[in-house]
């Protein structure tokens, strides 16, 4: 992944998010994703616990988003709750949506996840982790 520098006859030079330059060659071009055209989708996956409250999570999740739309001109829509998109071995997953700008959603992203996680402590929402109980003998 980067923004694309040149483009050649047999080549296309990208430049990747930490700076480097990567040159390959034009055969070698299988598929390619373009982020910069159309809106795009800030997808945050927030893990929560199998005792809270779905619905308050999700509120709260919403909430997030909703005060963070108001202070960025990046995003084009209301935030949309999915619900429940996994169910893991400590935890379940609540997937968020949200259309976007072109080449904002990975800040959007960061900034959202950082939003709800403070949303969660402040409200006593448990973000789960694994718990491993090792028996010697």
């Amino acid at each position: 992944e980067g923004t694309v520098d040149a483009v050649t006859l047999r080549t296309t030079t990208i430049i990747k998010f930490s700076g480097e330059s990567v040159t390959i060659p034009n055969g070698s071009i299988g598929t390619v994703i373009n982020y910069s055209r159309g809106g795009h989708l800030a997808i945050v996956d927030m893990p929560i616990s199998y005792e809270t409250d779905i619905e308050r999570a999700s509120e709260l999740m919403r909430d997030a988003a909703l005060l963070y739309k108001s202070g960025h001109d990046n995003v084009l829509e209301e935030p949309r709750i999915l619900g429940i998109i996994e169910f893991g071995e400590s935890q379940m997953v609540l997937r968020m949506v949200m259309r976007v700008q072109p080449l904002t959603h990975w800040e959007t992203v960061r900034e959202l996840r950082k939003a709800v996680k403070e949303a969660f402590d402040k409200n006593g929402v448990v973000v789960p982790y694994p718990h491993r109980v090792i028996v010697n003998g």
